[in-house]
């Protein structure tokens, strides 16, 4: 068989072990997901690849693959409770975990990094505006780390949180609407509500894997980038914010026509973009995604 071909049923097996994976969530069956449980299991990959060798030119070349794929859908399904460091604090049944930052003066600006593995990630604005930022979280495992550092007139906010259990009660991180944030989150797969409505985002990226992805956001936002390799966008902007959307995708569907969107070449941009000085530039590459444009009134 042409390599090709073996190239083309191999993306299809991939294709349906991600459309089960999907329907699986859609039915309940399975939500958050321990990615710890992936990197404990690492070696089965070398295994993987030294079965690939030996069957590559056999007519079982495709068995790596269909293994590959149907161990990932039985440990989603399964999703084993691994047993947490003692060394580290954790965080019990039925406690709610806060930490806050009280604002500085000197600080205008905050660079934030979050690294969250998977699971329900809320962002909204501050409850007190003499917080720098307030993050919540209820879900039970080891405590996050934060990491935080002033240069200048810029603070530098770094959140690295562990595995995720499950369940949906995961996190809530607010930020303070009076200060300019610049924001990378890195994530795998789970739910986000990304509330930027009121605050002021010079710059946002989105790296996750699959994702479902509710995305608010304000006149003081400037530019999106989001990289996520399937799931649902939505992406919701100001009434009378002129935006322009450069998109990489390969199989994905989209409303950006139906919404009054012009597709040029290499992206689709609202009719006075040019010439409005209210301007948002979203960069978005997710080559298996549904991506919905709306927009809102703002009072």
């Amino acid at each position: 068989m042409a390599k090709y071909k073996k190239s083309q049923i191999e993306g299809g097996i991939l294709l349906i072990g991600l459309g089960i994976l999907f329907l699986l969530n859609s039915f309940g069956i399975i939500s958050g997901f321990n990615w710890e449980v992936l990197f404990r299991f690492w070696p089965v990959l070398i295994i993987l690849v030294g079965f690939s060798m030996i069957f590559s030119d056999t007519p079982l070349w495709w068995l790596t693959t269909v293994i590959f794929v149907a161990g990932i859908i039985i440990l989603v399904i399964i999703n084993p409770e691994l047993p947490y460091n003692d060394d580290y604090p954790l965080i019990q049944d039925g406690e709610t975990a806060r930490y806050n930052m009280p604002m500085r003066d000197s600080i205008r600006e905050l660079d934030i990094e979050l690294n969250i593995g998977a699971g329900r990630f809320i962002v909204d604005s501050v409850n007190d505006e003499e917080h720098l930022y307030e993050l919540f979280t209820d879900r039970r495992g080891r405590r996050p780390e934060i990491d935080y550092f002033a240069r200048g007139k810029t603070g530098h906010l770094k959140i690295k949180a562990f595995n995720f259990p499950r369940g949906r009660r995961n996190w809530q991180l607010n930020l303070n609407p009076q200060i300019l944030n610049t924001i990378e989150l890195n994530t795998g797969a789970g739910k986000f509500e990304l509330d930027f409505s009121n605050l002021k985002i010079k710059d946002l990226q989105i790296n996750s894997g699959a994702a479902d992805l509710g995305l608010y956001l304000g006149n003081n936002v400037e530019s999106v980038e989001i990289n996520m390799g399937a799931g649902n966008i939505k992406i919701n902007v100001p009434e009378g914010k002129e935006v322009r959307i450069k998109s990489g995708l390969l199989i994905s569907t989209n409303n950006f026509e139906e919404m009054g969107l012009i597709k040029t070449k290499s992206y689709y941009q609202s009719p006075g973009y040019d010439r409005s000085p209210e301007k948002l530039l979203i960069e978005i590459n997710a080559p298996l995604s549904n991506i919905q444009l709306h927009y809102y009134s703002v009072d």
